[in-house]
Order: structure tokens, then sequence, then C-alpha cells
């Protein structure tokens, strides 16, 4: 995807988006120690007023304050010790939060704000054991300055389900996604936890896509794709079209059966059963012309090429 990330870094701890004048020279990064995480309720990390005071600050485990702090080097080594003049240490590491997992586990969510988006790095960490997974999982944002799109979310950023039926559940994360003037997408990333706590993509939906027509100011439709646990490692998504503003106007185009060959494996594209040969390209991403091409690879890695 072309994503557009523009190289001078604005402050969001705190929900704020202020510039800040540099207090820590780039080559002294190592001073730079994050402390604290916000423990987010009901586990959606885009804090509002309301929601923010219900919030607490915690105390960030060491292995994963090294994790986050090997982050921010990476980061700035990226854009270059001259794009990032301007900021501070917690602006490195924009807003951290902690969202509770399955089995006991902790999911920390680093925000890597960039003007016009960013990135997200997921860190997995096993209280019992002090362990962290080994990589930060990442996954993109875009910030928009109309809200369109993301006010159709359906679950807060992070979520879970039973892809499997077998009692564990994958994370769900959500990414805003924005492809030139014209198009809005929010995409349910699905991530198996592996035995050493690294994040394994298994499932990529474009749960709601908008589109928009010239001059690109209004959304007049939006694709929905909705995902059902069908069990024996087989999922049924189904796809309509609805003017963005009546979704109860909206279109049955068919359905996709896709399958998995056990848990923790990706999910690939087994059938289309479109209600018209036209809408087959749609059922499982927008415009998807590849003649199954990426029957395998979508599912299981997104879109890397938009």
């Amino acid at each position: 995807m072309h994503r557009v990330l523009a190289i001078a870094v604005v402050a969001l701890i705190g929900g704020s988006c202020a510039p800040v004048a540099w207090a820590v020279p780039p080559q002294e990064l190592s001073a730079c120690r994050p402390e604290t995480a916000w423990a987010a309720p009901d586990n959606d990390i885009r804090l509002s007023e309301d929601s923010r005071a219900a919030a607490k600050s915690e105390p960030l485990p060491e292995s994963v304050s090294a994790q986050v702090r090997a982050i921010a080097e990476d980061f700035v080594v990226k854009i270059g010790s001259d794009a990032a003049l301007g900021l501070d240490c917690p602006d490195l590491y924009g807003a951290i939060y902690r969202v509770d997992i399955p089995r006991g586990r902790q999911l920390y969510v680093v925000r890597l704000a960039l003007l016009a988006g960013g990135q997200y790095k997921l860190i997995v960490f096993d209280p019992a054991s002090r362990t962290v997974s080994a990589a930060a999982e990442t996954v993109y944002f875009i910030e928009w300055k109309d809200t369109t799109s993301g006010g159709s979310t359906e679950l807060p950023i992070v979520s879970f389900v039973d892809l499997y039926g077998d009692g564990q559940s994958e994370i769900v994360f959500e990414e805003q996604e924005h492809v030139g003037s014209d198009v809005d997408w929010l995409t349910y990333h699905y991530f198996a936890i592996a035995d050493d706590l690294s994040l394994r993509q298994v499932l990529t939906r474009q749960t709601r896509s908008v589109v928009r027509l010239p001059p690109m100011t209004n959304p007049i439709s939006a694709y929905n794709r909705r995902l059902t646990v069908l069990g024996h490692y087989r999922l049924r998504l189904d796809t309509s079209l609805s003017p963005f503003d009546e979704p109860s106007k909206a279109k049955p185009l068919g359905y996709a059966i896709l399958g998995s060959d056990g848990p923790g494996l990706p999910f690939r594209v087994l059938s289309r059963h479109p209600v018209k040969p036209d809408y087959a390209e749609v059922l499982v991403r927008d415009d998807d012309n590849s003649e199954g091409a990426d029957d395998d690879r979508f599912p299981a890695h997104g879109c890397e090429d938009c």
C-alpha cells in the first residue's frame, strides 16, 4: 500500500498532537527509557477524554522497555537524525498501551506517530515467566481529517476470536488504511501467538471499504465483509455493498469460504460463491482481479503492494 508517512514526527502523549523541542541528541538515545504504559479500558487504545480518565498508568516491565528502546533507536536510524530534530524522549515512543490478552498474557502497543500516519508496534509479554516476544509486529495506521471510515469500526482496536475452534483465542487488531483520495479501508488482522510469544498473522479481512468519487469529499458506497466461524478450520466471508449512509440497504454480493490446515496456520481462499459472476473479484478484497494469485497470499499477508 502507498502509505503517506511524513518524515517529521509529532508528539501524541496523552492524546495531544503538538510539536516539541529537542531535548536529547540522537546519539544519546540510549538514555531514553520508557517507564510506564496506559492500561487501556475496554481494550480500546483510542483513548477518549472519558476513557482516559478511567485509564491507569502502570510500570513497564524492563524486558518490554528494552524492546521499546530498540524500536525507537531503529526508528530514528530509518528517518535519519536530522529528521529527528525537535523530538524529546517520549515522542520516540508515541503512546504506549497495555492490553490484557488470553492465557494471562499482555499485549503492549507502541504508537509511533508521523504527521500523516504511523505505525503500531505489537509486543507480547508473559508476566508469569517474565518473557517477551523476540520481535515486534508492525501494523500501520493513517490519521484522517474526516472520521467517516473510523466511525464504522465493529470492535475496539484490540479484540479476540477463536478462529480454529480449539479454545485458544487469536488477537484481532484493526488497521486504518488510506489509498490516494478515493478509498479508505478498515482492515482486521488476525494473529496467532506462537510458543515463543511471537505474533503470526493468519488472516486479513478488509472489514469495510469506503469508496469516494470526484471531488473525493463525500463517501458514496461501502463494501462490508462479515466473518463467520464455521468450524473444522473453515470460515465464511459474506460481502455486501451499500450506500455509505444507508447500511440497511446493503446488497448481498456473495460469499467466500476460507480454510486452514490447522491451528496457527494461515487461511486461504477455498471457493467463491458470487451472486453474479462479476462479483467474484470483490468477495475477498476490493478489485481482486488477480485471477486467483492472491487466494493464498492476501488472507495471510494482506495487500502488500496496494
